[in-house]
């Protein structure tokens, strides 16, 4: 492998699990994704053999294991800061080195980076509240702990989109599209709403 010259490491292969993401994953951005996915598990990878986990987060493949149940307060919580408080505590855990940050939370690189870009930027993580919460050193998916409590929110709600909306804090607009993105049906929903 051209990168074990690269960054110096002694990648002997990839495992089964891998190849056979690699083999089902429907690649969006063509033979550079592929590369930079590989580039980034040899660099994460701690061993000789680069296995699934290594590439989970740049792959968006979801982690089977791991979910962080939040509890959804009665007075609602917001989606956003507690999202932030994650991302900080992942890059805690991983050192401030962003792909390990990243591979904590099921997002990929860049995913993560430009998250955290506007975080540093909008000063988000000197004021973002302490949610009471440790994440798993195997990692989490933070984009089912969002649906999950998304689906809460429409729980508590009785499934009347504006409420949900306000209980997590998010305009009407952005929990809609989160909403459509996880229930198909979402669109007959809305219609009904409005009737």
């Amino acid at each position: 492998m051209r990168y074990n010259h690269e960054f110096g490491k002694k990648i002997r292969k990839i495992d089964d699990a891998a190849i056979r993401a690699f083999c089902e994953y429907q690649w969006p951005g063509n033979i550079r994704q592929f590369e930079s996915v590989i580039e980034k598990a040899v660099l994460m990878c701690e061993s000789d053999v680069i296995t699934l986990d290594d590439i989970r987060g740049e792959l968006q493949i979801s982690a089977a294991t791991n979910f962080l149940d939040i509890p959804l307060p009665d007075e609602g919580l917001r989606l956003e800061e507690l999202e932030t408080s994650i991302l900080i505590k992942a890059m805690e855990m991983g050192n401030h080195v962003v792909a390990k940050a990243a591979k904590l939370v099921g997002m990929n690189y860049y995913a993560f980076y430009n998250r955290w870009d506007k975080i540093q930027q909008g000063g988000a993580g000197k004021h973002a509240p302490v949610f009471d919460m440790k994440l798993p050193e195997s990692g989490i998916s933070l984009e089912k702990i969002e649906e999950d409590l998304i689906r809460k929110a429409m729980a508590r709600s009785n499934n009347v989109i504006s409420k949900a909306a306000k209980l997590l804090g998010m305009s009407y607009k952005s929990f809609y599209n989160k909403w459509e993105k996880i229930n198909p049906e979402a669109k007959s929903h809305r219609r009904e709403e409005s009737l």
